[in-house]
C-alpha cells in the first residue's frame, strides 16, 4: 500500500508555499543569493533546448550551405539571435524561438509551485521509481498530443515543461553524478528500459557528515555510502519522510542545505546539489557536473537519435514546436460576403502577388487564410506550400451577406488559433462586425500570441465612425476618437493600423504588407495616436544596430505632410533605392530608407490633423516582457491575465540580440500618444543568460505600451516599444494550481483564481471554447469585498470517441463593475490514457552457504591478504526479472562469478560467488530487477581496534545494526562447524504477518548466543543477511571470534525484502 501512495501523489493539488526541491527555478526565485555562474532549471532548459535546435540545424543546413559537427552548438555568444543569426546568413528575429523557450521555462518553474510537496516530481525522498514512472507517462502522454493532425504545441510546450523539470530534479537530487560523472543517464523516463538499482528501505545510504570544531564548518563531500546504488535525499515537507534512525549514525540520505530542517537528523547534512553554495547544497562542488549532465540530457530528450522527440514526430512538427522558422505566419482573413463582389477580385490579384514575391529567408513560416460571410464562418486553411495558398486564393468567390454587418471576429478568432505567435493579421473588409461579443476573446488570443491585426477597409459597406448601439463600447482605455469603431479598437489593442481606401487602391494598400513581410527582424521604434496640433516634432532615436527603418503614417483627414530631419541636420530626400516612398494613397503614406545614419532624426509635422504613427525598423535587438509575481515561497511566475492597476508590479524584460547590446537601463509606460506616464531605472539580474532584467512599479489606471531604452556596442542609444497595448484592471485573474488531465469520455478541471483589489463589487465569470467542450463554469456570479478572493473552475468535457490530440482553447472572461474586465486563455487536449505496470517487489537473495573467517590477527595490514572469506547465494526475481548482479568492494584479493542470464531474467534462479581476503573484511553482493528494485547479502566481519574521532564517523558497514527484533523463528546459531550449509528457504510462499509488518523498517535478530554463553560475544545479524561483529574487548579475547562470524551467517538466511506483493497498474 505504501508505493501506491506514492505514485497516487501524482493526482493531488498542492497549494502550498514551500522552498524549491531541487535545481533553482531561476536567479530571483530564491530566499538566499546565488553565485552568479550557478545554474538554475531556467539556464539548463534555456542552454539544453538551444544546443538541441543548434544541433537541429547543422544536420539540416540551408541549400547550398554546409556547417561542421559542433559549429553552431559551441558559438560564442551562444544566444538564439547568434544562431539564427549563423544559421541564415543574415539578420533574422530569433523572438519566437525564444518565446517558446519561455513558455517551456515557465512550465517547468510552476512545478515548483503546483507539485512543491511531491517527492517523485524532484526525484527527492529515493522515490526514483515513481519519478521515473511519472517520466514514462508524461512523455507518453506527449507524444500522443503531437501525434495528431493538428496538435496544440501550446499544450505541448506546457507539458515538456512539466518533464523537463522532474528530468532535471535527477541530476540534482541522486547520487547518479557522484556515481557516474557528469554524463545523462540515457535509459532515463524511457519505456521498457531498465532502471539502475535503487536502495531499498534497508539500506543505509549516508553517514553523517563532519563538523570541524574549529570553524563549525560542515563537509558532506564523502558522507555517501550507497555504493553502487541509486539514492536521493529526504527533504522535509515533502510527501516522504526522513526515516528515523535511533541508535546507529547511519541513515537515509538528506536532501540538506538550510532550507531543510531533516538535515540535522541523523544521518546529518545532505546530497543536494543545486546550487554552488554550501550553506543551501551539501554537495555544492558537484553542482556544476550535474548542471551539465542535465543539459545534455535536456538536449537529448529534444535530438537523441532513436529515442529524440525529433525522432518521433518529425522535422516539420519539431519546428512547429519550437518556432524554427525564419518567419511568422503570413495571415489574410477575407471577406468574401456579397459587398466585397466589386472588390474581391482586386484582393486576390494583390494576396497572389503577396505570396509569390516574398521568399527564402524573408518567406513566411507558413499560409493561413480564413474566410467569413454571412452566416457563414471558415474554413480556416493552413499550408507551408505556396502554391496552395494561391490556390486557395484564386478560388475565393463571394456567397451569402444579405445584410452589411458580417462575422468578422469570428474570422479572425478562427486565424489567431492557428497562426504562429508574433504573427501579423490582414483583415480585408468593407463591413462592420455583426459579433462584437466576440471582441474579448479576440483580444485575450491577440494578448497571449502578441499578434497585430492591421485592417484593410474597402468600401463603406455601413458606417463606421460611430459604431452600431449593439457593439461594447470601447473599456477603460485611451483611445482616440477618430478611431473609436471595434476595428480601430483592436488595431490599436493589437499595435495594428487600419488602412482605408477603395478597390481601385488595394494594389497600393497592399504595399504596406510588402514592406512588413520583407522584414526578416522586425522591430518597433515609436508607436503613437499623435492629437491635432501645430508644429509638433517627433524623434526617432536611430541605433548602429538597424539596417532599415519605416514611417507608417495615416492622417484623419488628408494626405499626410510632413519633412524628415537627418542627424547631421539635412532634410531628408526619397525617390532612391535607399529612401523610397512605399505606400502613397489616400490618407496613407509609408516611408523606407535603408542603412540610416544613427542618431537622432526628427518627423516635423506641417499641418495640424490628427495622425496613426508608426516607426519600425529592421535589428536584431528587441526585448520580451512579463508581469510577474512572487508567492511566499520564493517562486517567481509569470502573472496570468491583465495586470491591476495601482498595484506595485514586478515587470522582468528580456533582450533579445543582447550581444549587440552593453547596457539596458530605462523601462517607461508610455499612453497612446507615446507620452510616458512612469518610469523606473531597470536592474540585471545577473545570472549565466544575462539577458533579463527587473524592475516594480505602479501600474497607472489607463492603458499603456511598454518602452525600453539603452546603449548598444557602439555606444548609440537605442529604444523599442512594445506595440501591443496593456489595459490594468481593479482585480487580478489566474489559473490556480495545476490543469486535470483530461480523456476521452471524462471530465476535467481547471480552477482559476479572482482577487479583488477594488471595492465591494459583483463579477459575471463566462467560458466558451473553439472545441464545445468546455460544460461548465463554477458560478456565473460572485460578490467579493474589497481584497477578498474566491476559487472557481471550468469543467471540460470530452465525448467519449474524441481523438487523442484534439484541443479545446477556452477563454475565460471575468468582468466587474464600471466597465472592468479579464480574461484568460486555458487549453485542454485530450491526452492518451496511459498504463504504466508497476513492479515493486524486490527480487530475493539467499545466503546458502558461507565459508573461512577473519580475526582481529587475520585483519593486519601485514597477513590479510592470506587469509579469505566467502558467500555462495542464489538470486531469483518473479516480475520484472533479475537485471544486474554486482558485488563490493572489487578489485585485488577479491572475486565475484554467477551464472550466466540474460537481463531481466524472471522465474530464474541463479547462483553467485563472492570471494575476499580479510584485507577487505566486509562485502556484499547487490541484486537489482530491471525496475530497479534492490536488495543486497552482505557480511560484516570489520573489527575496529581504536574508538573512531570524535569529529569522523566511523568506517560505514554495508549495511548497519538496527534495533527491530526478527521473528523467534530464526535458527539457532553453532559454533561447531567452521563452514555452514544454510537450509533453503522457499522464495514463493507470502512472509508472515509479522515479518510483513516489520519489512518496512531495518531490523536484526536478538542478541543470540553460542552453546558456550560464557566465552561467546554477542552477534548482530542485520535484515539484508548483513552479518557483524561486536566491537567490544569481550569478543577480542574470547578466542572465537572465526567461529562465530562465520557461523552466524546461518542467522540470516533472510535477506530484506518488502511484502510480496504483485505487479499492479497505474493509470494516468
Amino acid at each position: 500500500m505504501a508505493c501506491r501512495l506514492v505514485l497516487e501523489v501524482f493526482c493531488l493539488s498542492t497549494f502550498l508555499f514551500l522552498p524549491a526541491e531541487s535545481f533553482l527555478p531561476n536567479h530571483w526565485s530564491s530566499h538566499y543569493p546565488l553565485n552568479p555562474t550557478d545554474y538554475t532549471h531556467e539556464d539548463i532548459t534555456q542552454f539544453g533546448v538551444l544546443k538541441a535546435v543548434a544541433k537541429f540545424f547543422e544536420d539540416n543546413p540551408p541549400s547550398g550551405t554546409s556547417f561542421t559537427p559542433g559549429q553552431l552548438q559551441n558559438l560564442i555568444p551562444f544566444t538564439p539571435t547568434n544562431v539564427f543569426q549563423t544559421y541564415f546568413g543574415e539578420v533574422t528575429s530569433a523572438e519566437k524561438l525564444q518565446n517558446a523557450i519561455t513558455d517551456i521555462i515557465d512550465a517547468n518553474s510552476r512545478v515548483d509551485s503546483d507539485y512543491s510537496t511531491s517527492a517523485a516530481h524532484h526525484m527527492g525522498g529515493e522515490a526514483i521509481q515513481s519519478g521515473n514512472i511519472r517520466l514514462i507517462s508524461q512523455r507518453d502522454a506527449l507524444l500522443g498530443v503531437l501525434a495528431g493532425d493538428q496538435p496544440s504545441y501550446e499544450v505541448a510546450r506546457d507539458m515538456i515543461g512539466l518533464y523537463l523539470h522532474v528530468l532535471q530534479d535527477f541530476y540534482s537530487n541522486t547520487n547518479w553524478v557522484e556515481l557516474n560523472g557528469a554524463v545523462p543517464y540515457e535509459d532515463l523516463g524511457l519505456q521498457s528500459r531498465p532502471l539502475q538499482p535503487v536502495a531499498s528501505a534497508a539500506i543505509d545510504t549516508c553517514q553523517n557528515c563532519v563538523t570541524y570544531a574549529t570553524d563549525g564548518s560542515v563537509d558532506c563531500q564523502n558522507n555517501l555510502i550507497a555504493g553502487s546504488l541509486l539514492t536521493s535525499g529526504y527533504k522535509s515537507g515533502q510527501t516522504i519522510t526522513k526515516p528515523v534512525v535511533v541508535t546507529s549514525l547511519f541513515g537515509k540520505c538528506s536532501h540538506g542545505g538550510r532550507m531543510d530542517d531533516s538535515r540535522l537528523q541523523v544521518p546529518t547534512g545532505g546530497i543536494n546539489k543545486e546550487t554552488s553554495v554550501p550553506d543551501l547544497s551539501p554537495h555544492y562542488h558537484l553542482h556544476g557536473p550535474a548542471a551539465q549532465a542535465a543539459i545534455q540530457a535536456t538536449m537529448n530528450f529534444f535530438v537523441a537519435p532513436g529515442y529524440g522527440l525529433l525522432s518521433q514526430i518529425g522535422s516539420d512538427k519539431f519546428k512547429q514546436l519550437l518556432n524554427l522558422g525564419s518567419g511568422n505566419s503570413l495571415v489574410f482573413v477575407i471577406d468574401i460576403s456579397g459587398s466585397m463582389r466589386n472588390d474581391l477580385e482586386a484582393v486576390k490579384r494583390e494576396t497572389v502577388e503577396i505570396v509569390n514575391s516574398n521568399s527564402g529567408v524573408t518567406a513566411p513560416y507558413n499560409y493561413i487564410l480564413s474566410t467569413f460571410s454571412d452566416p457563414e464562418i471558415g474554413p480556416v486553411r493552413t499550408t507551408r506550400n505556396s502554391a496552395q495558398m494561391i490556390n486557395w486564393l484564386n478560388g475565393l468567390s463571394v456567397s451569402g451577406g444579405g445584410d452589411c454587418p458580417e462575422y468578422c471576429f469570428s474570422g479572425i478568432e478562427l486565424a489567431l488559433r492557428q497562426c504562429l505567435p508574433e504573427s501579423k493579421l490582414y483583415v480585408f473588409t468593407d463591413a462592420d462586425p455583426k459579433d462584437p461579443e466576440k471582441y474579448d476573446s479576440v483580444v485575450s488570443l491577440v494578448t497571449e500570441k502578441r499578434t497585430t491585426i492591421n485592417f484593410l477597409l474597402t468600401g463603406e459597406c455601413s458606417r463606421r465612425q460611430g459604431q452600431e448601439e449593439s457593439a461594447p463600447q470601447p473599456k477603460g482605455g485611451d483611445h482616440t476618437k477618430s478611431f473609436s469603431d471595434l476595428f480601430g479598437q483592436l488595431a490599436q489593442v493589437s499595435g495594428g493600423s487600419v488602412y482605408e481606401g477603395d478597390k481601385d487602391e488595394i494594389d497600393e494598400l497592399t504595399e504596406v504588407i510588402n514592406v512588413a513581410v520583407s522584414n526578416s527582424a522586425p522591430v518597433v521604434l515609436t508607436k503613437a495616436t499623435l492629437s491635432p496640433g501645430n508644429g509638433r516634432v517627433v524623434p526617432i532615436q536611430i541605433d548602429s544596430t538597424l539596417q532599415e527603418f519605416v514611417i507608417s503614417l495615416v492622417g484623419s483627414n488628408t494626405a499626410p505632410r510632413v519633412t524628415l530631419e537627418t542627424p547631421s541636420g539635412s532634410t531628408q530626400a526619397f525617390g532612391t533605392t535607399d529612401a523610397e516612398i512605399a505606400v502613397n494613397v489616400g490618407n496613407n503614406r509609408v516611408y523606407r530608407l535603408n542603412s540610416p545614419q544613427p542618431g537622432q532624426w526628427k518627423l516635423r509635422f506641417i499641418d495640424t490633423q490628427q495622425y496613426m504613427l508608426e516607426v519600425t525598423g529592421k535589428s536584431t535587438v528587441d526585448f520580451t516582457y512579463q508581469f510577474v509575481k512572487k508567492g511566499s515561497n520564493g517562486i517567481v511566475l509569470p502573472i496570468e491575465g491583465r495586470p491591476v492597476a495601482g498595484v506595485n508590479t514586478s515587470i522582468i524584460t528580456e533582450v533579445l540580440g543582447s550581444e549587440n547590446i552593453r547596457e539596458l537601463n530605462r523601462l517607461a509606460l508610455v499612453n497612446g500618444e507615446g507620452q510616458e506616464l512612469v518610469s523606473s531605472t531597470l536592474v540585471s539580474l545577473g545570472g549565466r543568460l544575462g539577458t533579463k532584467y527587473s524592475t516594480a512599479l505602479v501600474l497607472p489606471s489607463t492603458e499603456f505600451r511598454m518602452k525600453v531604452e539603452g546603449m548598444d556596442v557602439n555606444n548609440s542609444t537605442f529604444q523599442r516599444v512594445q506595440s501591443i497595448f496593456i489595459n490594468p484592471q481593479s482585480f487580478e485573474l489566474s489559473r490556480e494550481g495545476q490543469k486535470e488531465q483530461l480523456y476521452a469520455g471524462s471530465t476535467a478541471d481547471v480552477h482559476f483564481r479572482i482577487v479583488n483589489h477594488g471595492s465591494r463589487a459583483t463579477f459575471t465569470a463566462t467560458a466558451t471554447d473553439d472545441a464545445s467542450m468546455v460544460q461548465s463554469v463554477s458560478f456565473s456570479t460572485i460578490t467579493l469585498d474589497a481584497n477578498a478572493n474566491s476559487t472557481g473552475y471550468i469543467r471540460f468535457r470530452a465525448p467519449s470517441g474524441t481523438a487523442v490530440g484534439t484541443t479545446s482553447t477556452a477563454t475565460l472572461s471575468v468582468s466587474g463593475s464600471g466597465g472592468m474586465s479579464n480574461s484568460i486563455v486555458v487549453r485542454m487536449t485530450v491526452e492518451p490514457r496511459i498504463v504504466v505496470t508497476v513492479d515493486t517487489v524486490d527480487p530475493t537473495c539467499t545466503i546458502r552457504t558461507a565459508t573461512g573467517n577473519c580475526t582481529l590477527e587475520q585483519q593486519h595490514s601485514s597477513t590479510c591478504h592470506l587469509h579469505q572469506w566467502s558467500l555462495d547465494v542464489e538470486v531469483r526475481d518473479e516480475d520484472s526479472g533479475v537485471y544486474s548482479i554486482a558485488a563490493s568492494p572489487g578489485g585485488n584479493g577479491t572475486s565475484f562469478t554467477h551464472d550466466s542470464f540474460t537481463p531481466g531474467a524472471a522465474g530464474t534462479t541463479i547462483a553467485a560467488t563472492y570471494i575476499s581476503n580479510c584485507c577487505k573484511p566486509r562485502g556484499s553482493i547487490i541484486v537489482s530487477d530491471k525496475s530497479g528494485n534492490a536488495v543486497q547479502c552482505a557480511a560484516d566481519y570489520y573489527i575496529p581496534t581504536t574508538p573512531s574521532p570524535t569529529t569522523t564517523p566511523p568506517p560505514p558497514p554495508t549495511t548497519p545494526p538496527s534495533t527491530t527484533p526478527v521473528p523467534s523463528t530464526t535458527p539457532e546459531i553453532t559454533t561447531t562447524e567452521p563452514t555452514t550449509t544454510i537450509p533453503e528457504m522457499a522464495t514463493t510462499e507470502e512472509p508472515t504477518t509479522q515479518l510483513q509488518q516489520t519489512t518496512a523498517d531495518s531490523f536484526t535478530t536478538d542478541a543470540m548466543s553460542s552453546t558456550d554463553e560464557s566465552t561467546t560475544p554477542a552477534i548482530q545479524i542485520t535484515s539484508d543477511g548483513v552479518v557483524s561483529s561486536s566491537t567490544t574487548a569481550a569478543l577480542v579475547a574470547s578466542g572465537t571470534v572465526a567461529a562465530v562470524a562465520v557461523t552466524a551467517i546461518s542467522a540470516a538466511y533472510f535477506c530484506k525484502r518488502k511484502p510480496s506483493v504483485k505487479p499492479y497498474r497505474v493509470q494516468y
